[in-house]
Formats: C-alpha cells, sequence, structure tokens
C-alpha cells in the first residue's frame, strides 16, 4: 500500500520491502507510523520522499490504520478522447474527474456518476485501472484516509464538457500524452501522477497482450 500524504509517499509492506538506495525504512508501528505521518503532512522537507514501513502482518498494519483513520472510498476515471486526455482544473492543480461514492453505490457506478457532474460527460468504462490512497486531515477533525478506484474510459461523443464550477472546477480539457507528460503532471498531486503512470501501462498491455 502506498498512502500519499502532499507530496511525500508512505508505503507499507509484509516481511520485506524492495531495497532502494537513499529511502528511509522502519519497522511499522503504530507509534512510528503516526508520528512520521505528522511531520509529512506539515514539513516541506518530506516533499517528493518515499518512506517505507515494514509490518510482520499487513492485516495489522491495516487495522492501525482504520483505528486512526476515518476511510471514505471514492471512484474516478480516466477518459480518452481519439489520443487525448481528460484532466481538471482545481485549486490551481490538474486533476482527474472523481469523488466519494454515495450510500452502497458501487464504484463504477461512482466514477461514472463523477465524470458526468464534473465534466458532464457520459463515457463508457473499459477496464479498472488500480487504486490509490490519499490521508488528509480536514480541520481539527478525524484524519481521512480515501480509497480511490480508478477506472478507464472512452468517450466517442463530441460533447463539449460541462467543468462543474460550484465544486471549485475552472476547466476540464482534453491533452495528448506528450504535452501530459511535460506540462500536466508536473502540476498534478503525486497520486494522479502515479495512477496516470499505470494507466499509461495497462494501455501498452492492452495493446501488447
Amino acid at each position: 500500500m502506498k498512502i500519499f500524504v502532499v507530496r511525500c509517499i508512505l508505503s507499507i509492506y509484509e516481511k520485506e520491502a524492495p531495497i532502494s538506495a537513499g529511502v528511509e525504512q522502519h519497522v511499522f508501528s503504530e507509534s512510528t507510523f503516526l508520528e512520521i505521518y505528522k511531520k509529512a503532512k506539515t514539513d516541506a522537507k518530506f516533499g517528493g520522499r518515499e518512506i517505507i514501513f515494514v509490518a510482520d502482518n499487513y492485516q495489522d498494519a491495516v487495522v492501525v490504520l482504520r483505528k486512526n483513520f476515518l476511510i471514505i472510498k471514492a471512484a474516478g476515471g480516466i477518459i480518452r478522447r481519439s489520443n487525448k486526455i481528460l484532466f481538471i482544473y482545481r485549486h490551481k492543480t490538474w486533476d482527474l474527474p472523481k469523488g466519494k461514492m454515495d450510500g452502497k453505490e458501487d464504484s463504477p457506478t461512482a466514477a461514472l456518476r463523477e465524470v458526468d457532474e464534473e465534466c458532464g460527460l457520459t463515457p463508457q468504462i473499459t477496464h479498472f485501472v488500480g487504486e490509490t490512497w490519499h490521508a488528509y486531515s480536514l480541520g481539527k477533525s478525524r484524519d481521512i484516509l480515501k480509497q480511490t478506484f480508478w477506472y478507464a474510459m472512452e468517450d466517442h461523443s463530441l460533447k463539449a464538457t460541462v467543468p462543474q464550477q460550484d465544486e471549485g472546477i475552472e476547466k476540464a480539457d482534453w491533452f495528448e500524452d506528450a504535452q501530459i507528460k511535460t506540462t500536466i503532471l508536473p502540476k498534478a498531486y503525486p497520486s494522479i501522477q502515479a495512477i496516470y503512470k499505470k494507466y499509461t501501462e495497462s494501455i501498452e498491455l492492452k495493446s501488447n497482450p
């Protein structure tokens, strides 16, 4: 599990982790994880870093997370039209359409609903891409751990996008892959960078089975 905290990544592995030069590693414990999490939220020095935790039992680590965080489930879409991908611009950052799941709604339904609400489009899902975990604080209330399920989608319409302005979305525009890598992703959250990379890998696998 990789948990994105601002621009830091806290990775949790069971038993053993890949050896990476210069990457800080800790044995997972509740106190150590929470201490570093709090620093990652507020200390700019943690930006761009990955910190690894190795747990004896992965499920024990999950219990710790559920104890200390409110788990929220969300879903979103990576939408392709011809050779372009849709990104939204919100809070001075490029993002992908996504949002919280409602009640007993399943993740594919939620992803399609959020795309419709945030961009005014009704694409079709092609495949599941993966999930991201994002931890943050909401004021002085309990810390949030958001699990987002991501789906690849295709849009074959010629409809113009309709950014959901009451959700702070200023733009919803289409970009080719080269521009995404050079212009969009550098101004996107690390979790978005990671899921887009996973998306391009999934497309390559489907093209070369």
